[in-house]
């Protein structure tokens, strides 16, 4: 039983309560639900009493019930900012109007017992001195009314059993108070007592967590500082802006260009140009680099002394949120010993074609007369008048053979020259 009244009472105090108030307006709103399911109480039972008792002007305070039923109907509707100045403004008329129409029956109690309550309700503290204002002003008033008018005792009312009980309610209504005042005050303080062990306990696991980010951090910091220090010593890194002015380069590739960090950076990157690539080749890189892409390509580079360098390179905008890249950031490999490999392959591949169509179409030709010829004579098919002009024939294929063979080997020597000379054949 207690368990249902308790859920009750848990129920109708939480009247237009939400969990987006901060902890003071959620102990306003609960002070206030309660002070009117209190005051609605107290006025049944005063009209039960003094129904009682036969004294029938009691029945003025039913005029507070319709501010009550309202204020609970307005914190129903999340309108606590009108309900809280209704609940204590409109008491404080009704009971002002009544103080001054039944006289000296200590109703002005109430007035200051409604002022009291101000300083739960209210949270601007300007709104507090108010109130008490508005109250001591009211009950100075009704004192200088009392005096100035002439007073007569209603004779079926109980004066002193009337003002013993409201002496009785406005000491009732601050104890009321008082006890919801410590009631909220525990039942927050519980809820802060189990927050901040929350708090104690998501605090550690963040400290646990902390850690454990501090560790991968330093983990993955030395693996890419191992990474960057690979960079450096075995890859080509160079920055340029959207000009291609040179910003920055690592060591490697000023050792492959040949320039000095002082000669190099601030120099446009045309001045490793060699020439081999078009216009429209570069105009394609910085297009897709101007749009945000990243460009893998090939490019052939002239070093300080004129040598010719390949590398294999991936040219990356260094992006700014949602801003235009202004820097780029070049990342090469060396594959000159690889473009020579490949060229010379092309070239004795070349070389073998021609060596093949010059022996079929130059030396297969009188070396086949000579075979042939050689064969008449040895199956004795030639006759004697024959033998001069078949030694003529044999003797000028033999000798156009040997030329065809002397130009073979020169253009084999000539060949092998232009190997040393260019490997890169540029």
């Amino acid at each position: 039983m207690k368990a249902f009244f308790n859920n009750q009472w848990v129920w109708i105090t939480s009247i237009g309560f939400s969990e987006k108030m901060n902890y003071g307006q959620q102990a306003r709103l609960l002070t206030l639900n309660a002070f009117t399911i209190i005051s609605i109480l107290i006025l049944i039972t005063w009209m039960i009493v003094f129904a009682s008792l036969g004294w029938h002007q009691g029945f003025k305070a039913l005029f507070l019930m319709p501010i009550f039923v309202t204020v609970l109907i307005l914190n129903a509707s999340h309108k606590f900012r009108y309900s809280k100045f209704l609940f204590i403004y409109g008491v404080l008329l009704i009971v002002f109007v009544m103080t001054l129409a039944d006289r000296r029956t200590g109703i002005e109690y109430l007035l200051m017992a409604t002022a009291c309550s101000s300083v739960l309700i209210f949270e601007s503290v300007l709104a507090i001195i108010t109130t008490f204002f508005i109250a001591a002003g009211s009950y100075m008033f009704y004192a200088w009314f009392d005096t100035v008018h002439p007073f007569v005792e209603d004779p079926l009312m109980p004066y002193s059993i009337v003002k013993q009980t409201f002496l009785f309610i406005s000491v009732f209504m601050v104890m009321i108070q008082s006890a919801l005042f410590r009631s909220i005050i525990n039942t927050f303080g519980k809820k802060l007592e189990s927050t901040n062990h929350e708090l104690k306990a998501s605090n550690q696991e963040l400290l646990t967590l902390k850690d454990q980010l501090d560790w991968i951090v330093k983990q993955k910091s030395t693996e890419l500082k191992s990474y960057m220090d690979a960079i450096d010593i075995h890859v080509y890194s160079a920055v340029i802006d959207r000009t291609g002015k040179i910003l920055k380069a690592n060591v490697p590739f000023l050792h492959a260009v040949g320039y000095s960090k002082e000669e190099l950076i601030g120099q446009n990157f045309e001045i490793l140009n060699s020439g081999y690539h078009s216009k429209l080749f570069f105009k394609e890189l910085y297009r897709r680099i101007s749009d945000g892409q990243t460009w893998r390509g090939e490019i052939q580079e002239k070093t300080k002394s004129g040598n010719l360098i390949w590398t294999d390179s991936v040219v990356l905008p260094l992006t700014q949120q949602k801003f235009p890249s202004n820097y780029y950031l070049i990342l090469s490999l060396p594959i000159t010993q690889r473009k020579i490999v490949e060229n010379e392959r092309i070239k004795a591949s070349n070389i073998l074609e021609t060596i093949a169509f010059r022996t079929s179409h130059k030396i297969r030709g009188p070396l086949v007369r000579l075979l042939g010829l050689t064969d008449l004579v040895q199956k004795g098919m030639i006759r004697q008048e024959e033998l001069s002009f078949i030694a003529s024939n044999i003797l000028q294929a033999g000798r156009d053979l040997d030329t065809y063979t002397s130009e073979l080997t020169q253009y084999v020597n000539e060949r092998q020259k232009t190997f040393a000379t260019n490997p890169l054949g540029s």
